[in-house]
């Protein structure tokens, strides 16, 4: 153990969420044993699952993930607030931990008084807190406000005093839980400064959550990378932090995409979504036959180039209901089995309803192509696999329809003993969802007048958008200079727009303009007039492209609206002119541009093309 400081193997930590206070009650006074006959109205939750980290002395641990990840559980498990359900947990010296604000001090006493009782709380003499105290006051630099209650501080006050008082005592193990982000820069980069010299001067290990990486890779040599309850990466901090943010981006890039992609499709045999809400696309099973219940281990969307997502049935935190798919459990419309492990398999798994509810799975999808299909996976295991059948039913935006029924003979065995149903949702079904959800399909079997309705409601609610007739916007395709649709750049990159156009009338004169926003304001606009070869005369009806592209991005971190519209030419000494718009398209797409990871300071919100002289 004289290696390493902290040790954990296999940690698991579950929490029983009661169905109401009088259940958890019986459980935890030990009343259940009394009541027998009675089921345990609790259902498992498992914030951290078979999770191994080993750290040495001395190092100084970056601990990144997403909210809810299991992060926070990890380090009150590591500072001894918490037991973890099972696993095994070996932690070598004594613990200061920041946790969250508010806890550790008393909101009465001043910030004096609050770094004289935490010193001699941990057992340090008079002499002792005096010199102390002196140290802790100059490096808050709180001023007169070191002798007002606490209950008067800011957040960031208080964090400069949490954080000065806990590596004052420098202890062998210190946690950092977010907490500094709750303070200036000034103070942040002051307090990693402190931390380094700990970790080198007194062999302190370190370990810091923040959700800003430039910190971690500042501080931290080594990152650890926790998503939902499991350890996903462990690696150097400049690596680890690479691929968190690089996931973060593409998610985000794939959210902007979908958005962007569907708000553009209003007139085409495409889809058109006029909601930002994502749809709920509700997965149930039903076992029909056999003595032995269905394990469900895992069960897969996809649908081609636009969604695909595996929830694997009974793992760490999967009921969290912010991931794109997650087990639905409420005892109304779903129930499941708790987590347990296959016998045969060792896989993770939740059995189906032993009640007569369904079982639900839901995933939150942001936008469906019709002509594509949507496929379904559902890897699955029971004792009894010859006598086994159970269906499957969906919700249609409407009722819940049966949609397919598994059993050994439509499904097929894999070799790890698992059984594979792999199924194409109907397509009937997937319309009559899609239009529920305010999304139609030009191809869908409906008639002219009902087409012609659906596309007048859905030009009334496209919100900020001109249109007279005269040109049709068809589609606007932002992308990178290898063609690769995006939502999310970074900043010098080569940014281009695509703007697909159909002219509807003859002899017609027009240009097109692009202008970003951020927070109300224009940030950037072009307009192609103003450049040579930028207005165009069109005297047959035509489909055509224009490409708006900027060399080098010359705008700063941040996400930004943006409008595209096609003009008559424009007179640039009225300030009118845009309202004379063939197709004016306001704010209706999104991207989001990030600096390289490599620049720290910030860089602004715009920036000009400059070139430096040096004479010597």
């Amino acid at each position: 153990m004289s290696e390493y400081k902290i040790k954990l193997e296999a940690i698991s930590k579950k929490y029983n969420l009661y169905k109401n206070t009088k259940e958890k009650a019986l459980d935890l006074l030990g009343f259940y044993k009394y009541f027998f006959w009675k089921k345990k109205e609790f259902r498992e939750f498992w914030a951290i699952k078979n999770l191994d980290l080993e750290i040495k002395e001395g190092e100084r641990i970056g601990i990144v993930g997403r909210n809810g990840a299991g992060k926070s559980t990890l380090l009150k498990i590591i500072s001894g607030n918490i037991k973890p359900t099972s696993g095994s947990l070996k932690v070598a010296g004594n613990v200061q931990a920041l946790m969250e604000l508010g806890t550790g001090f008393h909101p009465e006493f001043t910030g004096r008084e609050n770094i004289r009782s935490a010193l001699s709380y941990q057992g340090f003499k008079s002499s002792e807190i005096k010199i102390m105290e002196e140290e802790i006051i100059d490096f808050a630099e709180l001023g007169e406000f070191i002798d007002q209650p606490l209950k008067t501080y800011s957040a960031g006050m208080y964090a400069r005093l949490a954080f000065s008082s806990s590596t004052a005592v420098k202890p062998d193990i210190l946690i950092i839980d977010e907490i500094l982000g709750a303070g200036d820069a000034y103070f942040t980069s002051k307090s990693v400064d402190r931390m380094k010299r700990l970790a080198k001067d007194t062999g302190a290990t370190v370990l810091f959550v923040s959700h800003d990486m430039s910190s971690v890779e500042m501080l931290c040599d080594r990152c650890v990378w926790i998503e939902r309850g499991r350890l996903k990466m462990d690696g150097p901090a400049s690596e680890v932090s690479k691929a968190y943010a690089e996931m973060i981006r593409e998610m985000e890039n794939n959210r902007i995409k979908a958005k962007n992609s569907i708000t553009a499709k209003a007139h085409t045999g495409k889809l058109r979504k006029l909601t930002d809400s994502p749809i709920p696309f509700v997965i149930r099973f039903k076992q029909l036959t056999g003595s032995k219940k269905v394990h469900i281990n895992s069960v897969k969307l996809d649908i081609p180039d636009e969604f695909n997502n595996t929830i694997v049935v009974g793992d760490a935190q999967d009921q969290s209901t912010d991931a794109i798919g997650f087990v639905h459990i409420d005892g109304v419309m779903s129930d499941w089995g708790n987590p347990r492990e296959i016998t045969v398999t060792k896989l993770s798994s939740r059995q189906i309803s032993v009640s007569s509810l369904p079982s639900a799975v839901v995933y939150n999808v942001n936008g469906f192509t019709k002509s594509k299909g949507v496929e379904l996976s559902v890897d699955w295991y029971s004792q009894d696999i010859e006598n086994t059948e159970f269906e499957i039913e969906s919700f249609d935006g409407e009722y819940y329809k049966i949609i397919g029924s598994i059993s050994n003979k439509t499904s097929k065995l894999l070799d790890n003993g698992l059984y594979r149903f792999n199924f194409q949702v109907p397509q009937h079904h997937v319309e009559k969802l899609l239009r529920k959800n305010g999304i139609i399909a030009s191809d869908i079997e409906l008639s002219e007048e009902e087409k012609e309705k659906l596309l007048e409601a859905q030009e009334k609610k496209a919100h900020g958008e001109i249109y007279d007739g005269s040109v049709h916007i068809k589609n606007v395709i932002f992308r990178d200079k290898e063609g690769v649709e995006r939502g999310n750049f970074e900043s010098f990159d080569s940014f281009f727009v695509d703007i697909y156009y159909e002219t509807l009338k003859e002899n017609l004169e027009f240009e097109v303009g692009i202008t970003f926003y951020m927070m109300g304001m224009v940030v950037h606009q072009s307009v192609s007039g103003l450049q040579e070869g930028g207005r165009f005369i069109i005297k047959e009806k035509e489909e055509g492209k224009v490409t708006f592209q900027i060399p080098n991005l010359t705008m700063g971190a941040g996400k930004y609206l943006v409008s595209v519209g096609i003009f008559p030419f424009i007179d640039y000494n009225h300030l009118a002119s845009e309202k004379n718009a063939y197709v004016l398209h306001d704010r209706r797409y999104q991207i989001e541009i990030t600096q390289p990871e490599k620049i720290l300071i910030p860089l602004g919100l715009s920036r000009s093309n400059v070139i430096w002289t040096f004479e010597h």
